[in-house]
């Protein structure tokens, strides 16, 4: 099976708050993993292939989250409890004009994840 990531992908934890682009309303999720090129989140809400979201990174060695946008490019309509007894779902995303600064940031964090 050939790859077809160009950049490379950790399992990593990381806190997200996200929203639909032209939405007011937040959403707390988590990678499961990330890579300079997109990120697997665990959402608890169901949203449709294509959707844009505005997402805040809170990645650990940056004080600030860094901001940037991205397109649902699937989901997992199988849901999976989590910890805190809510639901999850798997969803697959690229990002979107990424700065080139938060995708080296993003591309030293994997880098540091890999080394552990």
């Amino acid at each position: 099976m050939d790859e077809r990531r160009k950049y490379i992908r950790v399992s990593s934890k990381i806190r997200v708050v996200c929203k639909a682009a032209g939405d007011t309303q937040e959403h707390n999720a988590y990678t499961a993993d990330i890579s300079a090129g997109g990120v697997c989140l665990w959402l608890v809400k169901i949203i449709k292939p294509g959707t844009m979201l505005d997402m805040d990174f809170y990645l650990p060695a940056i004080k600030e989250p860094f901001i940037c946008k991205g397109r649902v490019l699937r989901q997992s309509l199988r849901p999976h409890k989590g910890p805190d007894d809510k639901f999850y779902y798997e969803t697959g995303m690229v990002f979107d004009g990424l700065s080139l600064k938060n995708r080296m940031a993003l591309i030293y964090y994997v880098h540091e994840k890999m080394k552990e």
